[in-house]
């Protein structure tokens, strides 16, 4: 079960933090005049206000936390996404620079192809 608060944390964490002001500075002075508590009381309150002080912080710690996280994991999303988007553009200009490399070499052996069947076409024009 989960508890609502109407109050912000930090707003429950300043009350707790001002009754155990009040708390402990009756505890030193000696004047237990707090609605007629007994030192004993005194104490037990400090206490139950220390954990309560205790558990606020910690809460909000994780909350911080927890914020903190989420912006990392949101980083790392977005910097997957677009190393696997720059990884898709790299193989495809790798495909088209492949492509682009046999069109020349094909090029390259029609050249040399046409270059030896005139050669050899000027060689028998000659030996006839």
């Amino acid at each position: 079960m989960q508890i609502t608060l109407k109050t912000s944390q930090i707003t429950n964490l300043e009350k707790i933090q001002q009754i155990r002001s009040i708390i402990e500075k009756n505890i030193d002075v000696h004047h237990l005049n707090i609605k007629n508590l007994e030192p004993e009381e005194l104490h037990d309150y400090q206490k139950i206000l220390q954990i309560c002080e205790f558990i606020l912080v910690k809460h909000e710690n994780k909350k911080s936390l927890h914020k903190n996280l989420k912006k990392f994991i949101n980083v790392i999303n977005s910097t997957v996404t677009s190393l696997e988007l720059l990884d898709e553009e790299i193989n495809e200009l790798s495909i088209s620079a492949d492509l682009s490399i046999n069109t020349l070499n094909e090029f390259k052996a029609n050249l040399f192809q046409s270059k030896e069947d005139h050669h050899n076409k000027n060689t028998q024009n000659l030996i006839i």
